[in-house]
């Protein structure tokens, strides 16, 4: 089974997502993030250039429009504050609800 995965990019005036349908655990995905930002910096407050070398640096991972319905995990980095976080997505399939719980990366 994938670990399906989302990633949202918070920029002056923008925000941006991505999703990656395999490996979007920490161990997987979040170490590719904290290695990417450790080397490419954040760029600026504006997520167009910070987005397209993520692209172009990890093929697997391609724009979408919002968060997925399925996901396990959501990155949220944001360029403005230079932070990255990782919330770990539970379902409750009884009342039809999903919570975001953060957890270290």
């Amino acid at each position: 089974m994938a670990t399906r995965a989302n990633i949202k990019i918070i920029g002056f005036n923008a925000t941006a997502y991505l999703y990656k349908h395999h490996d979007g655990y920490p161990d997987g995905l979040g170490n590719d993030l904290k290695q990417f930002i450790t080397d490419n910096g954040y760029f600026s407050k504006n997520y167009y250039p910070f987005m397209y070398k993520l692209l172009k640096t990890y093929p697997d991972i391609q724009e979408t429009n919002s968060i997925h319905g399925d996901i396990k995990y959501l990155y949220v980095i944001d360029l403005i504050n230079k932070t990255i976080e990782c919330f770990k997505c539970e379902y409750e399939y009884t009342n039809y609800t999903k919570t975001f719980n953060k957890i270290e990366l």
